[in-house]
């Protein structure tokens, strides 16, 4: 495969770098994957992204996740910019014991329950949420979401 060129560049222009051999997009938090193809532009209001590359010391695969909010892409000559708001975390895959997988579970339902009433009231013009409050918290439902359903935790340095 072809060595990929993967430059960050965060909303205070600070660029980082990595060689990659695949960026895979996921629009709804299922199992489907949309491969970022040459000469393409992206712009994502929450972005979920998957990132193949090859270990240094062990010439292995190893994949990558991560959750952005608002990230654009474009891909021109074998390098791909990401430009993104807020932290670069990275994620890796790891599966959950019961107890946390309950407990999470629980969690995005309480946060799920708590977006259903907001929209509730807003339906019903009743203002008790603001809309960045609704926002905030759609955020978190999908970041918690992405979380869940891939089974991933915060990649240590």
């Amino acid at each position: 495969m072809n060595k990929i060129t993967l430059k960050f560049v965060s909303e205070s222009f600070e660029v980082s770098k990595m060689q990659i051999t695949k960026l895979e997009i996921n629009n709804d938090l299922k199992d489907y994957w949309v491969t970022f193809k040459p000469n393409s532009v992206a712009s994502l209001r929450k972005g979920f992204l998957k990132i193949t590359f090859k270990d240094e010391s062990s010439s292995k695969e190893k994949v990558r996740y991560l959750i952005l909010n608002n990230p654009f892409l474009i891909y021109l000559d074998n390098q791909i910019e990401l430009r993104y708001k807020g932290k670069l975390q990275f994620y890796i895959h790891q599966s959950f014991d019961k107890a946390s997988l309950k407990t999470m579970i629980k969690q995005l339902k309480e946060k799920k329950n708590q977006l259903n009433l907001i929209k509730a009231y807003q339906e019903n013009n009743i203002h008790f949420y603001d809309s960045f409050e609704a926002s905030k918290l759609n955020d978190e439902i999908f970041y918690q979401s992405a979380v869940l359903n891939f089974e991933l935790i915060k990649e240590e340095k």
